[in-house]
């Protein structure tokens, strides 16, 4: 299984820890286990953070991937004459392979979970899904203002990623105009949006529907913008190693305070740290393993597939308290298979179809 040329190891084992995360956040909810777990309950109780964290990464991953697009002139013009502005608006041609790209990437597992689920609703005593809510599940448009989260509740960051990845390229045009410099007051900004959402919301602690995204905006553009800015103090030992210990340590203070608003410049630091270090071309902070970059891999699938797994098992073994044990390592596994089924039947294939056929696309054309 090869990954993404684009993916970066760190990064990779970043996204398997998130959806593992945001696994036992969602199996809580069901059994309350941490109730059981003295202080290192907030970490599991604030799971839901999982989801900011795969907000972050995305907008740090989509702008690696798309580099030309932030950065229209040569770096080293930067470098020399980093006062003056310039423009880029991406081309027609760009914009829409990269549209393709995302389609590729996002809708063929959303498709077959919404499958799934189709045929789970056949079972009695599971509840049958609505065609509104296929609808909204087809175009991914769950979270657009809706105030239910349509047939699959883990899919409404899917449907945040989606309108993200729509506004990725002029968003991209507009931190392409400014100087490298001004983006740190546009990072500042990032991060008082998200307080004040947090503020506005409560604290918003389901992060769902369309609240939700006054607060996955300024997370995804945040992470765009640690790759805009990743060159500027790369290359500092000190900015190195302030980033990598900094990071974690202001997450578990985050979390043993229960302070969201912590977190998440926390999370940002703990993955700006790893992005300075691909910059300086230095080994990776965490030693690839093969695990944890296999489950990085399949983290977009496996919590997709948390729904139907947890419907599937929910009606083999009735409510999750009744047989805890097993409905939690029923769940992990289900989902975990289901995965791993999604990524080589639909998911990587679709990628690398996509792939195959934009890079024959100019020479078609």
């Amino acid at each position: 299984m090869t990954s993404n040329p684009t993916d970066l190891p760190d990064l990779t084992q970043a996204r398997a820890a998130f959806a593992l995360w945001l696994f036992l956040w969602q199996l809580d909810q069901a059994l309350g286990f941490s109730a059981h777990l003295g202080p290192a309950a907030g970490f599991i109780t604030h799971g839901y953070l999982g989801l900011d964290g795969f907000f972050l990464l995305s907008g740090i991953t989509l702008a690696h991937a798309n580099r030309a697009m932030l950065f229209p002139l040569p770096l080293a013009k930067y470098n020399a004459d980093h006062i003056r502005w310039h423009k880029f608006v991406p081309s027609a041609g760009a914009t829409g392979r990269f549209y393709l790209r995302r389609i590729a990437r996002l809708f063929p597992v959303n498709l077959a979970v919404l499958a799934m689920l189709a045929a789970l609703g056949f079972i009695p005593g599971l509840p049958v899904p609505t065609l509104p809510g296929l609808l909204r599940g087809l175009f991914l448009v769950q979270g657009w203002g809706a105030a239910a989260p349509g047939w699959v509740a883990p899919a409404w960051g899917l449907s945040a990623l989606w309108a993200g990845s729509l506004l990725f390229p002029p968003l991209a045009g507009i931190v392409g105009y400014f100087d490298i410099y001004v983006t740190v007051p546009l990072l500042v900004s990032c991060i008082g949006a998200i307080g004040l959402a947090l503020t506005l919301g409560h604290g918003m602690p389901n992060l769902v529907f369309a609240q939700g995204f006054y607060r996955f905006f300024p997370e995804f553009l945040a992470g765009m913008l640690a790759r805009r800015l990743v060159h500027t103090c790369a290359d500092y030992e000190t900015a190195r190693r302030f980033f990598r210990l900094a990071g974690p340590a202001l997450l578990v203070a985050a979390l043993a305070l229960q302070l969201d608003f912590l977190a998440v410049p926390a999370l940002w630091m703990v993955l700006f740290a790893p992005l300075m270090q691909h910059d300086t071309e230095l080994p990776p902070l965490l030693k690839p393993r093969f695990l944890p970059l296999l489950a990085g891999r399949l983290a977009f699938a496996f919590t997709m597939s948390l729904t139907p797994a947890g419907l599937a098992l929910g009606a083999w073994l009735g409510a999750p308290s009744a047989h805890p044990l097993l409905y939690g390592l029923g769940l992990f596994g289900l989902s975990a298979l289901l995965a791993a089924l999604l990524h080589v039947a639909l998911e990587r294939p679709a990628r690398l179809f996509a792939a195959r056929r934009l890079a024959l696309a100019p020479a078609s054309s």
